[in-house]
């Protein structure tokens, strides 16, 4: 009795609405034309990284045994693919190359680690490139250029900013770490004598 209620009154509420509210008024913009495209288009944000990748990827064709493998497998198929398992199988990688094979109950700081700081700071701001060009006809129209300028500068920008963000990270992380081994420096502690005055005295902390 109820889901009879209930599906009544869903009934209702799209009989309303298809007759109350102005959903998709086609009257408005005319028949269909399939040459016709909406633009700016833009990805949901999830999947801004793919587009980005599909609109900076250069028109490159493989040709070979009577075959022909598309431009948009590689940003479309092989780099996601190359991502996700880099990305499952980077603990064993890193167990791999560093040889710690000790069991770690609690996070590292990232200057314990500057390796894993340096590539982790590059594949984020690789993957932030790669969501801003999925917009690169919004960037092209606010700045007022050419889409194809913005396309080959950000296709330069994505190859170079993640390996100098990794270096510098690696740099930084390795510093804080070496300052953290040296001794720490002696300071003046300042103690009050009997006749009133202040007397400077080296203390190692």
């Amino acid at each position: 009795m109820k889901s009879a209620g209930l599906g009544l009154a869903v009934f209702a509420v799209l009989a309303a609405l298809g007759g109350l509210f102005q959903i998709n008024p086609v009257w408005l913009y005319g028949p269909y034309d399939p040459t016709t495209v909406s633009s700016p288009a833009q990805p949901d944000w999830y999947i801004g990284w793919l587009e980005g990748a599909l609109r900076l990827m250069p028109n490159w064709e493989l040709r070979g045994f009577g075959h022909t493998i598309p431009e948009p497998f590689f940003p479309g198929v092989l780099l996601p693919g190359l991502l996700i398992t880099t990305y499952a199988l980077w603990p064993f990688i890193e167990q791999r190359v560093t040889g710690d094979r000790q069991v770690h109950h609690f996070l590292d700081r990232g200057r314990d680690a500057p390796g894993r700081s340096a590539v982790g700071v590059a594949g984020l701001a690789f993957m932030v490139l790669l969501t801003l060009a999925g917009s690169n006809d919004i960037m092209a129209r606010f700045f007022g250029v050419p889409v194809e300028t913005v396309t080959v500068v950000l296709r330069g920008v994505v190859l170079i900013v993640p390996a100098v963000a990794g270096w510098v990270t690696y740099i930084v992380c390795r510093e804080l770490k070496a300052a953290e081994a040296r001794p720490a420096p002696a300071w003046h502690a300042l103690r009050r004598g009997p006749g009133g005055g202040y007397v400077a005295e080296d203390e190692e902390r």
